[in-house]
């Protein structure tokens, strides 16, 4: 049987623990630094960063784990978005997936845009005429997306297009990102100091004085200690999330509640922070600035353009419920996410366009364009990306190949015109 003491010890590190874990959907993904110096992008399952990024996945969530101690590391959150807009047309889905193992279950919701009378936010979730359309990682990323809807509902069918790829520039505004995520990291190394000293509160000192003094006095004495250094952390952190707009202030009220009256959540506090640092923008942008530049480690910027490349140039099956007008609603936003990050990061032009691999062996007859995988054996579709076709290296050029293995409608839509 356990003592009261090892049983609140216990409880107090499973509590801590569950905290540095950091938990996403398909359309969630996590930046990490491990000690607060190279980031790469770790995930459930083989994600854009490259495979086996030490996560789990439960239920189409997936979790990794953030540096237990507290004064290492960091970790950010990159957000797809969980729908399609074209000039003419919104759709609950979307052909991008950070993961090979697919996209979360889809409502297979749609309505033309001229079609849109009442649009409204609750939470994380997007209400469409009177009923939920989806729902989104981030709250802040929801309301972006509600005020974009509200002026392509109000202007002309001819400007939706510039509008929308407004929105598009925005979440590829590397300027915006540092001005936001530069004093970012100055207020979380403040914070940090407060939670290396909690930490060692709750997890050193209190263990040692429970064995000198016992359960009773420790709680007593250290008890109000933590609980004190816990608020002075949430005060910092709510000060911070408001002047840098972190996340809404019910979200910023409810961190700094929930760690005062739990101190092992206050010592992720900082961490905490950074992690909703950036929802606004495109996991492309965060990987530009977070990601080493030097193609002699790995995963690099260029390993993760190369696999968002991929993935939109030969993404994975839609459900067969879908029209062929939400299919092409969905290409075309695909074909502006490309055209808009050639604009926004020329450097990565080469990375973003096609390749044609070389053969492993003389016996491979063809390979697939989106995770890589070579076969021998005559079949038509990868298994390992459900309804990618396989490209073959007899064939004499790469246009012939893109019309064999077409794995989606024409990637323009036009507006309407007046």
């Amino acid at each position: 049987m356990l003592t009261d003491s090892e049983f609140l010890l216990l409880l107090l590190w499973g509590i801590y623990l569950w905290e540095c874990l950091v938990w996403h959907d398909r359309y969630g993904l996590v930046f990490r630094s491990w000690w607060g110096g190279h980031w790469h992008q770790a995930g459930a399952d083989y994600g854009f960063g490259g495979p086996g990024k030490a996560g789990w996945e439960v239920a189409g969530h997936g979790c990794v784990w953030a540096n237990p101690l507290a004064w290492g590391g960091q970790t950010v959150m990159g957000h797809l978005l969980p729908l399609a807009i074209s000039p003419e047309r919104i759709v609950a889905g979307n052909l991008q997936t950070a993961y090979a193992t697919g996209r979360l279950r889809q409502s297979h919701r749609a309505f033309p845009l001229k079609e849109l009378t009442d649009i409204s936010v609750r939470e994380e979730e997007l209400w469409l005429n009177g009923g939920c359309f989806c729902r989104f990682s981030s709250a802040i990323l929801a309301r972006k997306v509600l005020a974009l809807l509200r002026n392509l509902r109000n202007c002309l069918p001819e400007q939706r297009e510039e509008l929308i790829r407004g929105f598009w520039r925005d979440r590829f505004d590397r300027t915006a990102f540092r001005k936001v995520w530069e004093p970012c990291q100055v207020a979380a190394k403040r914070l940090q100091w407060g939670c290396v000293g909690l930490f060692l509160l709750m997890y050193v000192a209190a263990p040692v004085l429970t064995v000198l003094l016992g359960t009773s006095l420790t709680i007593l004495f250290a008890g109000p200690l933590a609980l004190l250094t816990a608020f002075c952390i949430e005060w910092g952190a709510f000060r911070a999330r408001r002047r840098l707009g972190i996340g809404t202030f019910a979200d910023a009220v409810g961190e700094w509640v929930k760690g005062t009256l739990c101190p092992p959540v206050a010592i992720r506090a900082a961490d905490c922070m950074t992690r909703q640092v950036a929802p606004l923008f495109d996991p492309l942008t965060l990987a530009v600035e977070l990601l080493p530049a030097d193609s002699a480690r790995s995963p690099n910027v260029g390993d993760f353009f190369a696999r968002v490349s991929a993935d939109l140039h030969h993404p994975l099956a839609v459900d067969e419920e879908w029209g062929a007008s939400d299919r092409e609603t969905m290409a075309w936003q695909d074909s502006l996410v490309l055209d808009e990050a050639l604009r926004a990061f020329p450097g990565q032009g080469e990375v973003l366009s096609e390749h044609v691999p070389q053969r492993l062996e003389p016996a491979m007859r063809g390979y697939c364009p989106r995770c890589g995988s070579q076969y021998a054996s005559e079949i038509e579709t990868c298994p390992d990306c459900p309804g990618v076709r396989l490209y073959r290296w007899n064939t004499k050029d790469m246009a012939t190949q893109k019309m064999a293995g077409k794995n989606r409608p024409r990637r323009r839509q036009k507006g309407r015109r007046k």
